[in-house]
């Protein structure tokens, strides 16, 4: 059968076909990594499924996630019967098709797999290459295919330095790893997925070779703790492992088995490493979830879960501001004298940093304040938890030449927090672009400046910062005379309007990353979706945590803002949202709160999804604001009614208000009768109308 007889379809939960992919990837489980069946159902309900039908027969499919602005092939699996005859490059190239937006299409594959000798013959190029997780040894391939972005899209293909999600078993996950014999394991052992070698990190604490101990014979016991050697281990702090341990007690029976006790201090053991994920089988265990999660942000998972909801958890370890709410206590001006201290903390040794190169330089900011201005972030027991130095010796450039955070779990959180002060920090002074100069850039930094829309050029992290509105010829025309202007940074200005003048007014998602890059700018001609979404004003008040005085929305100070996203739940119903989109939140009128009955701030919906209240609040707990029994209520406190969560970002508050008649006036004049009860859908020309008023 060639290759033109198959067509390619999209799996979805309802598909007729789904069945077949799942008994071609359990059969092929050998070369492809298991695959839990939830997975299997998770991926067609995000229509991350592609197969391949020949009549009425599935042949073959192309299961892949979407993550970090690329797609990551999990499986490539063809019928034995159908080989050789085209069907992989019919799949690979409707994925790349589907994937023309993002930066390309990569893979892990094991040099000794027949599979290793199609990805070239595919148009992958073989990138960089890696010790494998097998016991033989073998090295995994990484193989790449550029869809050719712009710079300004782009970021490092391989994500070298990207630390893995930190993930702790329990020791029966780890004695299932080992066991080559039971067919009871496959669970466990997808952990080991080829497919997996750059997203978790398996430890194991200290604690599982007191559970190796007891195995009654000496060569299973010699050759248990030799493999348990190949895991990272899971290194604790003493004193905080005792804490937790008698704060998690009360959890166990009065009277311990050696098991129990084990248990416990497993788990303590991991909160005092710092590692956010427990996986294990146990179900005594897995019903202590919820407790462990709200007391230390510990999440405790299946196996087969933690591989369902990968993404999520690896979104949940990078960004938890609800963790890091709990730590920060106060940011303020660094004094001289405290060089030293800070040194200890923020000086990058394993970059190639020298002390006293960090105190030198750290000095002569301090020794500078009419130049450089220095903070600090602090916890609440007085540590430093983040030092940045700001630079305003030109005029309309924001120098950053420190920008330090204290290693933890929370780094990624601290990261983006930092890079979203900077361009408030920018929009406050009126200055039209950041520059991190910072030499010493690791990883979590650099993730957290893409994030962001930071363009890596000659060394340095630059980002355009517009606080206008206006359409894109004009955009494009401010960007070049600025480039001129400001000829230090001029490739950046002209790369951006470059790019920008290239795109078509068609080009709807590519416009949206456009005003994202150069946010708090907007295109007021790009036909971007926009909605007026009415909020309660309790939601308004403390949407971000109010111990922090740190919500960008609705009067809160810009400069201690800490979320750079976050969520928003209502009542499930046919209101036409789509991603992304601008919000213009309109806060509803209520006699207790002075400045409701306006149109009060501005925001990016970057997702909206509907589902049960559990699964919804589980899956955006980390972002803090709501407790299970606001989301339960929403629900009508019923556990299988269905409600809707937005989740934005890059929120602004508008500097004018818009009060209820005034808006209504200007709803008016395009036309638009709305009470603004539910999601109100706004023409291009309506937001730009209300924007312009709000930014009065």
């Amino acid at each position: 059968m060639a290759d033109h007889d198959a067509r390619i379809e999209v799996i979805n939960r309802n598909s007729p076909h789904l069945s077949t992919v799942k008994s071609l990837g359990d059969a092929n489980s050998k070369t492809l990594g298991f695959l839990p069946e939830a997975a299997f159902d998770a991926c067609a309900e995000k229509g991350t499924i592609l197969a391949a039908i020949a009549g009425t027969t599935c042949v073959g499919y192309l299961l892949y996630r979407v993550a970090r602005g690329r797609a990551s092939i999990t499986h490539l699996c063809v019928d034995s019967s159908e080989r050789r005859r085209g069907t992989a490059r019919h799949l690979v190239n409707a994925l790349v098709e589907r994937t023309r937006d993002l930066t390309g299409i990569g893979l892990w594959c094991r040099r000794d797999y027949e599979a290793s000798k199609v990805w070239q013959r595919l148009g992958f190029a073989a990138m960089a290459e890696k010790p494998g997780r097998s016991r033989s040894g073998s090295e995994l391939t990484f193989w790449w295919l550029d869809h050719h972005q712009p710079t300004l899209f782009s970021r490092n293909v391989l994500d070298e330095g990207n630390p893995r999600i930190p993930v702790a078993m329990d020791a029966c996950v780890f004695f299932d790893l080992i066991d080559e014999r039971s067919a009871d394991t496959e669970e466990s052992k997808s952990l080991q997925a080829d497919w997996l070698c750059d997203s978790i990190e398996l430890h194991l604490t200290d604690e599982t070779f007191n559970e190796i101990d007891r195995a009654k014979d000496s060569r299973q016991r010699r050759r248990q703790r030799g493999l348990a050697q190949g895991f990272a281990n899971a290194k604790h702090d003493a004193a905080r492992f005792q804490e937790v341990r008698e704060s998690l007690r009360h959890l166990f029976p009065p009277t311990m088995t050696p098991s129990d006790e084990s248990d416990l201090h497993q788990l303590a053991k991991t909160v005092a490493a710092d590692i956010p994920f427990f996986v294990t089988r146990a179900e005594d265990l897995l019903e202590k979830a919820d407790k462990l999660y709200d007391k230390f942000g510990l999440t405790i998972i299946r196996p087969s879960n933690l591989i369902v909801e990968l993404d999520l958890l690896r979104r949940e370890s990078e960004y938890r501001p609800q963790r890091m709410a709990g730590s920060l206590r106060k940011i303020q001006l660094v004094k001289s004298g405290q060089e030293n201290l800070l040194a200890g903390l923020f000086q990058r040794d394993s970059l190639g940093e020298g002390r006293q190169r960090f105190i030198r330089q750290l000095t002569a900011h301090l020794a500078s304040p009419t130049k450089f201005t220095c903070y600090a972030a602090y916890d609440e027991d007085k540590a430093p938890l983040a030092l940045v130095v700001y630079g305003s010796a030109v005029e309309g450039i924001l120098e950053i030449p420190l920008m330090r955070f204290a290693r933890s779990s929370l780094s990624p959180t601290m990261a983006r927090y930092l890079t979203q002060h900077s361009i408030l920090t920018a929009c406050k002074e009126k200055r039209a672009v950041v520059v991190v100069t910072d030499t010493y850039v690791d990883q979590t930094l650099a993730d957290a400046l893409h994030e962001s829309a930071f363009v890596h050029e000659g060394g340095q992290w630059k980002r355009v910062v517009l606080d206008v509105s206006e359409s894109k010829g004009q955009i494009v025309r401010l960007l070049e005379s600025m480039g001129g202007t400001l000829k230090s940074q001029a490739k950046v200005f002209l790369e951006v309007a470059d790019g920008l003048r290239k795109t078509p007014m068609s080009d709807v998602t590519r416009l949206s990353e456009f005003e994202q890059l150069l946010w708090p700018a907007k295109i007021v001609d790009a036909d971007i979706p926009s909605f007026i979404i009415p909020i309660q004003p309790r939601w308004a008040q403390h949407l971000f945590d109010e111990h922090l005085a740190g919500q960008e929305l609705f009067g809160a100070r810009a400069d201690l803002a800490l979320n750079s996203e976050a969520v928003y739940y209502r009542a499930k119903s046919r209101c036409g949202l789509a991603f992304p989109a601008r919000i213009l939140w309109y806060v509803s009128q209520h006699d207790d709160f002075s400045g409701a009955g306006s149109i009060r701030a501005c925001s990016r919906l970057n997702e909206f999804l509907v589902g049960k209240p559990k699964d919804l609040y589980r899956q955006f707990r980390r972002l803090g604001v709501y407790e299970w029994r606001d989301v339960f209520q929403l629900a009508k406190r019923n556990v299988n009614n269905e409600i809707m969560a937005l989740r934005f970002g890059s929120t602004e508050l508008l500097p004018k208000t818009i009060p209820w008649d005034q808006m209504q006036k200007i709803l008016t004049a395009q036309g638009i009768r709305s009470q603004i009860q539910t999601v109100t859908r706004t023409p291009n020309e309506l937001f730009a109308a209300l924007y312009a008023k709000g930014k009065q």
